[in-house]
């Protein structure tokens, strides 16, 4: 162990190994290079950390462990070719290292004013100064400014010779500038950077990757007017405000930001880079691998994925996606193999979309089968051929229900899935006796249908029963092949006939609507199903659905109720139009409950009072 030198300074705080090691040599009437060579130690060595040459300064210093450490910790000390450990924490070399040296000028007076000897001795440079994500001293409340700029790292690191130089504008306060008030980013950095000090969400996260998140998520939150942040002295300090009130609440604050950001994305033609701009390309390129972001590229990842329909296999900032979460009207357009159009037709029918919307997403899962299914899907020949049925089967299948179209878009071409056909033949196969050969007694499903006026429904359900045997010639395929015997269908449409209700009397509800005026049977059938006035269903044969009829009390109980425009020109003599302008003029508006449009179709009660006054009044102008 080498004698200490006589002439000694002691570390201050926050001081780097070369601002110590300039004030050591200053104090001894040298320069760094004659101090080092003197001493037998190598300045290179010392500049860089070297273990053997920080173990001499360190005995000539008389710098305990401790000491040594400390000073180690505020220079920052390489680990690897790019990376560098500071102050307990892992940061890339470009964080610290700059050619740029910068500092505080409060400080630099501070030092000057406030101990006795050569300025070179008494102006420290501080570690925090050089982390390029630290722009303030909060201690002064001062901006750091740029003191000197060097390429070379051995001549920026001769801090003696180079403060030299400045002593006079720190002294003289030319170097002062502005203060400025420390932010809660400024002063949550620097607590963390003295003591480890953080009580945020940012405790477990490593320094360098939150200062860089906080900073390139702020720029973009700024940058597009999300974030409102007073004047403080640069945009750069107004990013990390804005990042670091958001970052510091942790995930979910970072979700919501993110999300906001997707949000002021453009409809139909965003990607994430557009949408988070820097921060995107930064963590999908020059820390698309580094350990340290981890936990900000998952969360951004979540983002991406519940926002745009990225495809399976895509890489989505560093991982491969294994299976699509959304999906757009493109891309399913595009996986479909059919046009955008029709696809988005399909998706709003599906209940995917309320509209066609092309950039407007939605979740994959519960869509995936029907987005897979399209290419599979025929039209009514390719389907006819599949199930061995004619055309005239198959149409009847389909008007009876038995089979259903995927979709009820009638401009669908290829509306059919084989396998809902197949699955039919495949059940009648396995319920199908196999002859040799069928009589007289036997006839095809199809004539059976036409002749006792049952639909495919009446019949189906009487084989699946087994109240009905259903044959196949051995050798036939296809639907045409089956046939049931004639007796069991003349006996089901005896059966059928006695089962359902007389017809004497009714009339059907879409009759009795065009009977009195209103044209458009579908209103008038809602507000029957409405319950508004009484009707009742009927099974009507060779129809799967019942149909809505009104016997003579039905009828009566709405005309008690209700007219129309038809009834009341019966019921008075008046022309429609005058009817009509009576009406309006008394104020007389249709029954529409709850909005709903049930034609013209007024409430007695309110429509006779005003058109039957009008009628007396026209008699008593004719009787004179």
């Amino acid at each position: 162990m080498g004698t200490p030198l006589a002439l000694r300074v002691h570390p201050q705080d926050r001081e780097t190994l070369p601002s110590f090691l300039s004030r050591m040599a200053a104090v001894n009437g040298t320069s760094v290079l004659k101090f080092c060579s003197d001493m037998g130690v190598s300045y290179r060595g010392l500049i860089n950390l070297n273990a053997d040459d920080l173990k001499t300064f360190a005995d000539l210093s008389a710098l305990t462990e401790a000491q040594i450490d400390e000073l180690v910790s505020w220079t920052g000390q390489a680990v690897g070719d790019v990376r560098m450990r500071f102050r307990g924490e892992i940061f890339v070399s470009r964080a610290l290292r700059n050619p740029t040296m910068r500092g505080c000028p409060a400080c630099l007076k501070e030092d000057l004013d406030t101990e006795p000897g050569a300025p070179s001795r008494r102006m420290v440079m501080r570690g925090d100064w050089q982390l390029r994500d630290a722009t303030i001293c909060v201690r002064h409340q001062h901006p750091l400014i740029d003191l000197w700029h060097d390429t070379s790292l051995p001549s920026r690191m001769n801090i003696g010779a180079h403060l030299d130089l400045l002593k006079d504008q720190i002294g003289n306060g030319t170097r002062a500038g502005v203060a400025v008030a420390p932010s809660p980013y400024d002063r949550w950095l620097d607590a963390r950077l003295a003591s480890g000090t953080d009580d945020t969400w940012l405790s477990d996260q490593p320094l360098y990757a939150a200062t860089t998140f906080i900073r390139l998520l702020g720029t973009e939150l700024v940058r597009q007017g999300l974030c409102k942040i007073p004047d403080l002295h640069g945009p750069e300090r107004a990013a990390q405000a804005a990042g670091f009130d958001v970052v510091s609440q942790g995930p979910y604050a970072i979700r919501g930001a993110l999300e906001r950001l997707a949000a002021r994305a453009p409809a139909g033609t965003s990607t994430p880079n557009k949408a988070f701009g820097e921060l995107y390309r930064d963590m999908a390129r020059a820390h698309l691998e580094d350990e340290l972001f981890t936990d900000f590229r998952a969360i951004m990842r979540e983002v991406i994925l519940e926002n745009w329909p990225i495809a399976s296999g895509e890489d989505v900032l560093g991982e491969s996606l294994s299976e699509r979460r959304l999906y757009a009207i493109n891309a399913a357009a595009q996986d479909a193999g059919i046009g955008p159009k029709l696809m988005g037709q399909l998706l709003v029918e599906a209940g995917a979309l309320n509209e066609i919307d092309m950039g407007q997403t939605f979740p994959a899962e519960p869509f995936r089968d029907l987005i897979a299914e399209i290419p599979q899907r025929v039209g009514n020949a390719e389907m006819c051929k599949a199930m061995g049925a004619t055309r005239h089967e198959f149409e009847a299948l389909a008007t009876d229900g038995a089979i259903a179209p995927r979709t009820k878009i009638s401009t669908v071409k290829a509306p059919w899935l084989k396998s809902d056909g197949m699955a039919l033949i495949e059940e009648l196969d396995g319920l199908a006796i196999r002859v040799e050969g069928l009589g007289s007694d036997w006839e095809r499903l199809i004539k059976a249908r036409a002749r006792a006026g049952l639909s495919f429904h009446q019949l189906l359900k009487q084989i699946r029963k087994s109240s009905m045997t259903l044959a196949k010639p051995k050798g036939e395929a296809g639907f045409s092949g089956f046939h049931v015997l004639k007796a069991q269908v003349d006996a089901l449409k005896t059966r059928q006939k006695h089962s359902n209700p007389s017809f004497e009397g009714l009339v059907p509800a879409a009759v009795f609507g065009r009977q009195i005026g209103l044209r458009d049977g579908g209103k008038f059938l809602r507000f029957l199903e409405a319950g508004h006035s009484q009707s009742r269903l009927v099974q009507v044969p060779n129809r799967r659905a019942p149909r809505r009829y009104l016997n003579p009390e039905d009828i009566a109980a709405f005309r008690q109720k209700f007219v129309t425009t038809s009834m009341l020109m019966e019921e008075t003599g008046l022309p429609r139009n005058t009817i009509l302008a009576n009406l309006r003029a008394e104020g007389v508006e249709p029954f529409r409950p709850d909005g709903q449009d049930f034609g013209k179709l007024f409430p007695r009660s309110k429509a006779v009072l005003c058109v039957y006054e009008l009628s007396e009044a026209r008699q008593r102008e004719f009787s004179f």
